[in-house]
């Protein structure tokens, strides 16, 4: 979406999110699937950063794979303590202010903290799912 940012489904999302609010799993799941269909044939497999990011997209996501004929190999979780995450959105913040720039309604520290809490029920949610499939790092 980043590279073609008059793409009508981009002006959408860009606008969604403008506006603070999330962009449903439906719009998710059919960009995801184009971007499967576009790299079927070139690649010899497929990796998401930050998808699935809930239970109703990992559902969705294995049915839309098995409609393919296709499957999940390794789910990879990249890990970072509480810290790190705490250090690294402050720097963004400072960063933005110092740029002048000013920070979206979604980067606020309590929203930055639920989204930490909501990742770390989601790595559960991922174990459970996919098993043995799933590896932290």
């Amino acid at each position: 979406m980043r590279n073609n940012p008059e793409d009508p489904e981009a002006i959408k999302i860009a606008q969604t999110m403008k506006n603070g609010e999330l962009i449903s799993d439906d719009i998710i799941v059919e960009l995801i699937k184009k971007r499967i269909l576009e790299a079927r044939e070139s690649t010899m497999g497929i990796i998401f950063d930050g998808f699935p990011r809930k239970k109703s997209q990992i559902e969705a996501l294995d049915r839309m794979l098995k409609d393919l004929n296709m499957e999940v190999y390794k789910v990879l979780w990249l890990s970072a303590s509480d810290e790190a995450l705490d250090l690294k959105h402050a720097a963004r913040i400072s960063r933005k202010e110092k740029d002048g720039v000013s920070a979206r309604p979604d980067e606020s520290e309590e929203v930055f903290k639920r989204r930490v809490r909501a990742s770390h029920e989601f790595k559960k949610t991922l174990k459970t799912m996919y098993g043995q499939k799933f590896l932290p790092v």
